[in-house]
């Protein structure tokens, strides 16, 4: 995955089962952050809601970010240990300017509830989920993200309904065999 992105892509490398940890700090020197990867094993329990609210918090902080924000998420088993729930991940994700692309890895993928709330937390932020077995076929995996990472557009606008609460967003395109992924709204608070 690594491999794929470029010399200028900012990374930060943290590891979760019942806690957070960050391996690097956000660099370039993808090697450096390759070394650290190798290390991690999978063990102990999931606590993927404060991972990503953890992860989303330091994406959203980096100063340096004068482009894209983006959480890659790789996870084997659905959460058991968070402090936090869904509904509190989704409510900070889905207002920052951060995107996130899942990838459900292994045979946690048999619980379709792990399924759904990758999902969901990919369709808030207007990233993807992806899933896959076998840890063999990871590699085409990785390609289709950072393909998908690479082919993400800024489009603002200046909403003239300020009221409170949510508000949903729709995006339509003329051309034919174009997709489009999008947040689908905002909270005016």
């Amino acid at each position: 995955f690594l491999a794929e992105l470029g010399p200028d892509d900012q990374v930060k490398l943290m590891a979760f089962n019942d806690r957070v940890t960050s391996y690097t700090p956000f660099t370039n020197v993808h090697e450096l952050v390759a070394s650290f990867a190798q290390v991690i094993r999978p063990e102990g329990s999931t606590a993927l809601y404060d991972a990503v609210l953890y992860g989303y918090r330091q994406v959203a902080n980096q100063q340096d970010a004068r482009e894209r924000r983006v959480i890659f998420l790789l996870t084997d088993g659905d959460d058991r240990e968070s402090r936090n729930d869904l509904t509190q991940v989704l409510n900070q994700v889905r207002n920052g300017g951060v995107t996130i692309f899942a990838l459900g890895q292994g045979d946690a993928l048999g619980d379709g509830d792990l399924r759904d709330v990758l999902r969901e937390m990919a369709d808030q932020t207007g990233g993807e989920a992806f899933f896959e077995r076998d840890k063999n076929k990871l590699t085409g995996v990785f390609e289709q993200i950072s393909a998908a990472m690479r082919a993400l557009y800024l489009v603002s606008y200046r909403p003239t309904n300020l009221t409170r609460g949510w508000h949903e967003i729709y995006s339509v395109v003329s051309r034919p065999g174009l997709r489009l992924r999008y947040k689908p709204g905002y909270d005016r608070t």
